[in-house]
């Protein structure tokens, strides 16, 4: 889609800037998913035959403050898949010293002062580390983007964000503080609605974007 194409330009151009948080690795109080990972193309088909990579880290800086919206030099995680297609993402459960309230034209958050945290997706191949590539969530059944967002606090998010001809509206119900799947549905042509997935995350896949498809 042409926004997550968008966003992607957005986010690589401060994401080789950013570096490990070494108090990640002590955190007492974490959240865990055993996620697939699977190589896409730049038109977000999957290449099945793309063959593992040893030499591939999954990097998740902060996206504070936002749904759409620039990471922060904080890593809050960094997987080494290490040829295998599944991969633990372990993160804090409590982020409320990175995270910050919501920002955006066009958005309302209640209660006001919730805090928010995005979790930003990008992939490194570590003898290479200048060059980031993009990343992201997909929902297999469904083909459905997903974001991961963190909140201080229960909370609702409703409105309209526009990125050029695309218009996403938001009604994403928070019913308590931590980590929440967010579904980016198509409704149609230009026209998404993020709302909050109670779906299983065993369904859900890390995509790795890469510009040569491997044919055998």
């Amino acid at each position: 889609m042409r926004f997550t194409l968008w966003l992607i330009a957005c986010v690589l151009v401060s994401a080789c800037t950013v570096q490990p948080n070494s108090k990640d690795s002590v955190e007492p109080e974490s959240e865990s998913y055993q996620l697939d990972y699977g190589f896409y193309s730049y038109t977000y088909e999957k290449i099945d035959n793309y063959p593992a990579e040893a030499d591939l880290n999954l990097l998740f800086p902060a996206i504070p403050g936002s749904i759409f919206g620039m990471p922060s030099p904080e890593l809050v995680h960094i997987s080494s898949v290490n040829n295998d297609l599944t991969f633990e993402l372990t993160l804090p459960n409590d982020m409320d010293a990175l995270a910050s309230r919501l920002t955006g034209g066009g958005l309302m958050i209640t209660p006001a002062d919730t805090k928010v945290l995005r979790l930003g997706t990008f992939h490194v191949f570590p003898s290479m580390r200048d060059n980031v590539g993009g990343g992201g969530f997909i929902h297999k059944p469904s083909g459905d983007f997903m974001l991961l967002v963190y909140f201080s606090k229960s909370a609702h998010i409703s409105g309209q964000f526009t990125i050029g001809r695309d218009q996403f509206e938001h009604d994403i119900n928070i019913p308590a503080a931590g980590w929440h799947w967010i579904k980016i549905g198509k409704q149609s042509d230009y026209s998404y609605r993020l709302s909050t997935f109670d779906g299983d995350s065993d369904q859900i896949e890390f995509f790795v974007l890469v510009e040569n498809v491997f044919n055998v």
